[in-house]
């Protein structure tokens, strides 16, 4: 088959450009398509996976395809793969939101143009879309089932004069051959050239193919060894290298980073835990220091409030106190005297009909003792003053107790004596002290008997 019919036979006949668009976000692809809706140089076709895109290719002549690297049923990874087998004359650009140098440098060696990264700048896009069409057009075939070193023998059998200009899979990488007379001259890709440069064009997988004129003057040889020599080295070379498949290691990578961002989530996650379980810690925490500080404020709000109550309860004895002194200061004066005399008769008259009297005594509320008959010599003078008040907090406690009527007596139960005591009237009170060994009812009897007369005599 001539050199001439190999090409034409995979020469690009559709001069309308598709791009084919695959990323698994709906709403970049529409904003990608709105994008490029009035483009006039080319066609935009979107996909959602790698399972979506090979279709599309089945279905479109595709001249070049642009793919996320994350996708849901085939990620960018496995499409590339797929693609270098099945399309490998479909140049490819690829967008991804982790890049890294390794994944680039793979991505490179893989034969991809480029590396857009996310979120995708539009006009980036667009500069980059129109470099690789830009880039394509210049490559007039692409050498399908047949290698470089079987194609560059043709030129040799055929005696071909030409510029091979030889382009990786893609465009990134591009070099050229100089045959005259089907003799290989020389070889210059970047800044190398002889055998360096012809050993690393031959070393490519998936290339496309441009033949230019050779203009005059023809460079000099510059190869050490013939062609024959430098296509065996090559395959020798490639046998002893032990570099790993660069779309594996571009997919190492992404997996990698997956990985490192789910353990980062996750620490995020757990972070978040942390601080929100220590957030409430420090609620919880000041919420008892809120309670404790109400809980004191409320006492302290008590205690003033009982201290208060203490002084105004004082203030209102020390009135009460007063105004009983004013009264008994009002009364007539019984110690000495006929009046006096009265009183110390009737206490007796009333100790000779009780059993077991101890003594007996009319007492006012302001403690004071004005008569007593006291056959024993009991001291009964300490207890005055306070029995006068224990009348006078009994007296309020009964009328505090609605319906219960006036408080009449009080009755004090000791180990050896009972004391009774008796409202005489609101200003004074009777106390009869009696051995346990006396009679209670007898002396309730006689105190009731002779309570009217102790009125009258007061």
């Amino acid at each position: 088959m001539a050199i001439n019919e190999t090409l034409d036979i995979h020469r690009k006949k559709d001069l309308t450009r598709k791009v084919l668009i695959v990323d698994d976000e709906q709403e970049l692809l529409l904003s990608i398509q709105t994008g490029f809706e009035y483009n006039e140089r080319f066609q935009v076709l979107t996909a959602g996976n790698g399972k979506e895109a090979l279709k599309v290719m089945g279905d479109h002549k595709i001249d070049l395809v642009v793919t996320d690297l994350k996708m849901p049923e085939m990620d960018g990874v496995e499409l590339l793969a797929v693609m270098s087998e099945k399309f490998p004359e479909v140049p490819t650009i690829v967008m991804t939101a982790f890049g890294t140098e390794v994944i680039e440098q793979q991505l490179v060696k893989a034969g991809t143009l480029s590396t857009l990264d996310k979120p995708l700048d539009i006009d980036a896009l667009d500069e980059a879309i129109n470099k690789a069409l830009d880039c394509s057009r210049k490559q007039d075939g692409t050498l399908a089932g047949i290698s470089l070193g079987n194609f560059l023998q043709l030129i040799t059998m055929e005696g071909k004069t030409a510029q091979i200009n030889v382009f990786h899979h893609g465009g990134q990488r591009a070099g050229s051959l100089f045959f005259q007379d089907g003799q290989l001259l020389d070889g210059t890709y970047l800044d190398i050239n002889g055998d360096k440069a012809v050993l690393e064009m031959l070393s490519w997988e998936n290339v496309r193919i441009a033949i230019d004129d050779m203009s005059v003057p023809f460079p000099e040889p510059a190869l050490k060894h013939d062609l024959i020599y430098l296509i065996l080295e090559s395959a020798r070379l490639k046998d002893e290298s032990n570099d790993a498949n660069p779309l594996d290691e571009v997919k190492k990578e992404f997996n990698r980073i997956q990985e490192q961002q789910a353990r980062e989530e996750q620490e995020r996650i757990e972070r978040e835990k942390r601080e929100e379980k220590e957030r409430k810690e420090r609620e919880r925490i000041e919420q008892e220091r809120i309670e404790r500080d109400k809980k004191a404020e409320e006492e302290r709000r008590e205690r003033e409030r009982l201290e208060q109550e203490r002084i105004e309860q004082e203030k209102k004895a020390k009135e009460e106190q007063d105004k009983l002194k004013q009264q008994h200061k009002a009364q007539p004066t019984f110690t000495g005297g006929e009046a006096m005399a009265g009183l110390k008769d009737l206490l007796k008259e009333m100790a000779d009909e009780m059993d077991g009297v101890l003594a007996i005594q009319i007492t006012g509320m302001d403690g004071i003792t004005i008569a007593m008959h006291n056959p024993t010599g009991t001291d009964v003078d300490a207890i005055s003053a306070k029995f006068a008040m224990i009348m006078k907090m009994v007296d309020k406690s009964v009328e505090a107790l609605q319906g219960m009527g006036d408080f009449e007596e009080n009755l004090v139960q000791s180990q050896n004596a009972w004391i009774l005591t008796r409202f005489i009237n609101p200003q004074y009170y009777v106390g009869i002290a009696v051995s346990r060994d006396g009679t209670l009812g007898n002396v309730r009897l006689v105190a009731q008997r002779y309570l009217d007369q102790l009125r009258r005599s007061l």
